[in-house]
Parts: structure tokens; C-alpha cells; sequence
């Protein structure tokens, strides 16, 4: 495939990731007041607040952060190999520490 349609994918993935992530935020925000304000039902807000919610939060934080993260080392390191390994090894260790503490 080539690069320079990798790299369009990416950024339409990214851009697609952020309105998602304001979504997603907006249902965790509202969950965590169903649980202590009682705006909905308590049941419902833990479960969407606790089981449902975090796993994806965690991947499209991801995805939004590392991609555009890609894109500014790029700019910045001289072999897009190098650039490409580095996310890749932090997106990896963002992934576990999320299922760690979600697990936990």
C-alpha cells in the first residue's frame, strides 16, 4: 500500500476518533452524575460507567492521541520507520495500562 494512503486512512481515522471521543466522554460524564446525582437510574449508570464505557474510552483516546502523535514525530524525526516503531511501543504500553487498571 502506499504511504501516502496510509497516511490519509490515519488522518480520517483520527478526525473520525475525535467527535467519538467527545461522544463517548459526554455518556461517561453523565453516568458518573446518574451514579451519584441520581439523574438516571443507578443501575444503568454503573453499568455503562464501570463495564461498558471505559474499554472503548481507552481505544479511541488512543487512537486520537497516538495517530496525531505519528504524524508530529514524523515532522520532527528523520526515518518515518523510527516514528512509527516509537508509537507503536507507546500505544502498546497505553493499551495495558488501561486493561491493567481496568481489571485491577
Amino acid at each position: 500500500m502506499d504511504r501516502n494512503k496510509i497516511n490519509r486512512i490515519l488522518f480520517k481515522i483520527s478526525n473520525y476518533a475525535g467527535p467519538l471521543l467527545g461522544i463517548i466522554m459526554l455518556i461517561y460524564i453523565i453516568s458518573g452524575y446518574g451514579i451519584t446525582k441520581g439523574i438516571m437510574s443507578p443501575l444503568l449508570a454503573k453499568s455503562l460507567h464501570s463495564r461498558l464505557l471505559p474499554i472503548p474510552l481507552f481505544m479511541v483516546i488512543g487512537l486520537h492521541a497516538f495517530i496525531k502523535m505519528n504524524f508530529n514525530l514524523r515532522k520532527r524525526v528523520s526515518k518515518d520507520i523510527i516514528a512509527d516503531i516509537w508509537t507503536i511501543i507507546l500505544f502498546g504500553l497505553f493499551m495495558l495500562a488501561g486493561l491493567y487498571l481496568y481489571f485491577l
